[in-house]
C-alpha cells in the first residue's frame, strides 16, 4: 500500500492541488465560510497560524502580496509542502534533525 502511495505521489499531489485551488476559486479565497480555529473562537484573538490556508489559498491563485497580508507563514507551509512532493525521505529527515536537536537553553 504504501509503494503504491509513493509511487503515485505526483497524482496526488495534482489531484490535491487541483481540488485545493478549485475550493479557494470557488469560496473566493476561504475568506466566506465560519471560524475553524478554536482560539479564535475562544479568545477573539488571531492565533499564529490564523490566515494560513487563506494565504496557501492565495499563493495557488497568484496573488502574493494578499498571501503576505493573510499571513507570512503561508510561504513556509507551501515551501514545505514541495519538498514533501519531491522528496518525502528529505522531510523525514529535516523532521528528525528538529525534533531531536539538542536544547540550548
Amino acid at each position: 500500500m504504501t509503494t503504491l502511495l509513493v509511487r503515485f505521489r505526483f497524482v496526488w499531489a495534482g489531484i490535491s492541488v487541483f481540488t485545493f485551488w478549485l475550493l479557494s476559486r470557488y469560496t473566493e479565497g476561504f475568506t466566506q465560510g465560519p471560524v475553524l480555529c478554536p482560539i479564535k473562537l475562544l479568545t477573539g484573538m488571531d492565533c499564529p497560524t490564523c490566515g494560513t490556508t487563506r494565504g496557501v489559498a492565495a499563493l495557488l491563485n497568484g496573488d502574493i502580496s494578499a498571501a503576505w497580508s493573510y499571513n507570512p507563514l503561508s510561504y513556509i507551509v507551501v515551501l514545505l509542502l514541495v519538498i514533501a512532493l519531491l522528496s518525502p525521505d528529505t522531510l523525514r529527515t529535516l523532521y528528525r534533525r528538529l525534533a531531536y536537536s539538542p536544547s540550548y537553553s
